[in-house]
């Protein structure tokens, strides 16, 4: 949408961009340099879908540092810079969408932390919530009615 957006063609312009299930898509810089004023980004993320988190942000990296395996893996990602981009809609377990708020990211950490707790149960919840099928996932809280 950017590089269309920067174009010298003005035959077509992006009005706005939704993403699902997305993960990061570049640096500060890229997130500074992405013209939000003329595309709004909503981006949209489900109740313990990992590839959200990925690459993983400092703050991520920082509040996981302690978590056993979690932190390890994590720390890896050190100094990277990832960072997300537009306005998060985040859709909870019980498939309400709401808006990003600070409790957020350690909520959603906490939520990760638990499931992978337990065990073969817990990380197929965790692969599942990356599904778009009908019934699950993304489908369950962005739309209900209108696909399946």
């Amino acid at each position: 949408a950017a590089q269309i957006h920067f174009d010298n063609s003005k035959m077509l312009q992006p009005d706005a961009v939704y993403t699902f299930a997305s993960p990061h898509p570049g640096d500060a810089d890229f997130v500074s340099g992405f013209p939000l004023a003329s595309i709004p980004v909503t981006r949209f993320e489900n109740y313990l879908d990992m590839v959200p988190q990925l690459p993983p942000t400092a703050e991520f990296i920082k509040a996981a540092e302690h978590v056993p395996l979690v932190g390890k893996l994590f720390a890896i990602a050190d100094g990277w810079d990832y960072e997300p981009l537009g306005k998060l809609q985040y859709i909870e377990k019980s498939h309400k969408v709401i808006d990003d708020n600070p409790l957020l990211e350690p909520l959603r950490l906490a939520e990760l932390v638990a499931a992978s707790l337990k065990g073969e149960a817990g990380l197929k919840e965790i692969a599942d919530a990356h599904s778009h099928e009908c019934g699950g996932g993304y489908m369950s809280g962005t739309c209900r009615d209108c696909v399946c």
